[in-house]
């Protein structure tokens, strides 16, 4: 141990280290901000004996910030802000950010083709040099293939965060103590999350407090909020056709080794929703309750004013590749009654 680590030892409970730069940081104090699926940043303020810290020498360095209450935080320097200067020290405040916070630099339009969720995630992440221990998925359920994923517009870390919030996976950043890295585990279930975690409440009192950390405040708030969710989706060969997200989003994931399973329990599902079978004849109410299509007349054949389907007619489901006889809902074409008589019967 060097001087200014024995001295830096004896006086504070907080240290920052920046690897492969001379700058020594005493630490005056911080303030930090950790979230589920957001890349965490945390600004410390410091003083040196360095009147002017060239930029070079901290920016786009990884760093650590260490807590002798056990608590680390690895990451990468992103901002480096003078303050003031005395006749002894000068006053700097640095941001130290996940890495994840450098996909926020890189604004693109991108298409990823057949590809899952988790694949175009790791995809991004690796094109941006990380790599297999950086990050690990520990995913409960399958997320098929998905003919097109675009990203219009956005960073990359905008693209992320949305295409893993559509699917329901999180992530939660990790410290690797021995490498000095943040990493990531991303996830779908609470079997994830990490229980049993013990603050003691204690608000300021002015006296020592142990070194211990604690919670000061505590506040409670009620807000309303959106009671359902309702969207519209569409097959791009056949733009014009709604696809009811409440049955695709519930149905999402499961896989049928049948096309007769997949489309019973497809009707069944759309028959439980009220405002996608009022406009269906009672005719093909029973069916869909019985799990049956509704019925498409062909041309010219004429069974009464009101037979004709209004809302949806199910055709073909698109096998995946490598699984054969498999259906899901990703690969499910819903067509309107008129293009649905015409697939079958004009061919």
């Amino acid at each position: 141990m060097d001087n200014w680590s024995a001295l830096f030892d004896g006086q504070t409970r907080y240290g920052l280290d920046i690897n492969d730069s001379t700058v020594k940081a005493d630490v005056l104090r911080f303030r930090g901000r950790e979230a589920l699926s957001e890349p965490f940043n945390w600004d410390i303020e410091f003083t040196s004996l360095e009147a002017h810290i060239p930029p070079e020498q901290v920016l786009m360095k990884y760093a650590s910030f260490r807590m002798r209450s056990g608590k680390n935080v690895h990451g990468m320097v992103t901002r480096l802000e003078w303050l003031s200067t005395s006749r002894d020290q000068s006053h700097y405040r640095l941001t130290l950010s996940s890495r994840l916070t450098l996909l926020g630099y890189t604004r693109q339009c991108a298409v990823y083709q057949n590809q899952s969720v988790p694949e175009v995630v790791e995809q991004v992440l690796r094109k941006h040099g990380l790599e297999g221990p950086d990050f690990e998925f520990r995913l409960e359920r399958t997320y098929p293939a998905r003919e097109l994923i675009t990203q219009w517009q956005e960073t990359d870390l905008q693209f992320i965060q949305r295409i893993l919030s559509e699917v329901g996976i999180y992530w939660r950043t990790m410290m690797d103590d021995v490498r000095g890295l943040d990493t990531y585990i991303l996830a779908d279930s609470q079997l994830n999350y990490q229980f049993d975690v013990q603050l003691p409440y204690s608000e300021p009192s002015g006296l020592f407090d142990g070194a211990a950390e604690s919670v000061w405040d505590v506040r409670t708030w009620h807000n309303i909020a959106t009671g359902t969710v309702a969207t519209r989706n569409y097959n791009y060969r056949t733009a014009t056709t709604p696809i009811p997200s409440q049955i695709a989003d519930k149905l999402r994931g499961q896989k049928f080794n049948s096309f007769d399973d997949f489309r019973e329990t497809i009707w069944n599902e759309i028959g439980r929703h009220p405002e996608l079978t009022k406009d269906f004849t009672t005719v093909n109410k029973d069916r869909i309750e019985d799990g049956l299509a509704p019925w498409v007349p062909k041309e010219g054949q004429y069974i009464g004013p009101n037979a004709i389907v209004k809302k949806f007619a199910i055709h073909h489901v698109v096998p995946i590749k490598d699984g054969g006889g498999v259906y899901d809902m990703d690969n499910l074409r819903i067509v309107t009654p008129k293009l649905h008589d015409e697939i079958h019967y004009r061919r």
